[in-house]
């Protein structure tokens, strides 16, 4: 099922899942469409940003919530067409493991992302020549988890994640040589949840991430004995 179009001046992207119909219907029975909400962002020279469902298609604009497209755990297909001239693509992750899941034959790039249980902020950055010149192109978005409110309960949960661990992740951002500069318009700085922190440092994030995961579970097991089903 073809979900997003990014049509850009110099190639069009399709973005597809095939399991998106369970998977959104998984989400919306545990947390509710109206909360299944993100907000796109993307670079210079694209000409529409078209997402598609049984509904219908809608136009996204830059900047704006509208109904979410990515979810962990699963597989999401990318195909990037090229207009004449581009001779040299690539994917643009700072993990090199994503990066060789896509390959550019005959014009078209081509391969697949999955954000496992990386819920938060992320993006899709391809990296491609027009002559001489190497143009990037970066699109933004949330990938929600189907089982908690990403909105609310989860960022309450890096919030006491990162109460308890504020001088261990400062610890290491100094010791890794790592900077960041706070958004102002946001209480607390996106490190966790996202794939640039993740790729910084396995060794630190996978001990975040099982912290992270037992209290899902612990959420999850609280939620089934404490919310009647219908």
């Amino acid at each position: 099922m073809e979900l997003l179009t990014i049509r850009h001046k110099d190639f069009t992207m399709s973005i597809e899942c095939s399991k998106f119909d369970a998977i959104w219907g998984k989400a919306v029975q545990n947390i509710g469409a109206a909360r299944l909400l993100s907000t796109y962002t993307w670079t210079d020279g694209v000409e529409s940003v078209v997402r598609s469902d049984d509904s219908g298609e809608v136009q996204l604009q830059q900047g704006q919530a509208a109904p979410a497209v990515f979810f962990d755990n699963a597989d999401y297909p990318v195909w990037v067409e090229f207009a004449n001239g581009v001779r040299e693509a690539s994917f643009g992750s700072m993990l090199q493991s994503e990066n060789e899941r896509f390959g550019f034959r005959r014009g078209i790039l081509a391969g697949f992302v999955n954000y496992g249980n990386e819920v938060g902020r992320s993006e899709i950055a391809i990296s491609y020549r027009v002559g001489t010149e190497t143009r990037r192109f970066v699109f933004g978005f949330e990938v929600l988890s189907t089982k908690l409110d990403y909105h609310d309960h989860w960022r309450k949960m890096v919030e006491d994640i990162e109460a308890e661990y504020r001088m261990l992740s400062l610890d290491f951002m100094r010791r890794t040589f790592h900077g960041f500069t706070p958004d102002t318009r946001e209480k607390r700085p996106n490190w966790f949840g996202g794939a640039s922190f993740r790729a910084s440092s396995e060794s630190f994030c996978r001990p975040a991430a099982t912290l992270w995961n037992v209290r899902v579970a612990v959420y999850m097991d609280i939620r089934s004995i404490c919310v009647p089903t219908s």
